[in-house]
């Protein structure tokens, strides 16, 4: 996945494509990208408006088919965090400490 945004919140596509094992290059925004992307692990951050940095992991993505498989494997181990179970879980626990005090 190759997002173009510089302003994001917590992209959804980024997400998506990391649970279906889809590596991601992103500019380093202010929010969001580096809450989803490992940078050199799931995909890549890039400094914002650095477009030659950009064009270079895409070309990267394109010509290293090693890489990219490396990569995918990533982002499925990754992408535990995003799935509904682990959140319920952390939620159950951090209301029953709640619930506790």
């Amino acid at each position: 996945v190759i997002m173009t945004s510089v302003a994001e919140g917590l992209p959804m596509i980024l997400i998506e494509a990391e649970t279906c094992g889809v590596p991601a290059i992103s500019f380093d925004t202010i929010t969001g990208p580096r809450e989803i992307i490992t940078d050199g692990k799931t995909g890549f951050l890039i400094k914002r408006y650095d477009i030659s940095n950009f064009v270079e992991k895409m070309l990267l993505f394109a010509s290293e088919e090693t890489l990219m498989l490396h990569m995918r494997k990533q982002c499925f181990l990754e992408s535990v965090r995003f799935r509904k179970d682990e959140k319920l879980e952390k939620w159950e626990f951090f209301l029953g400490e709640v619930i506790k005090k």
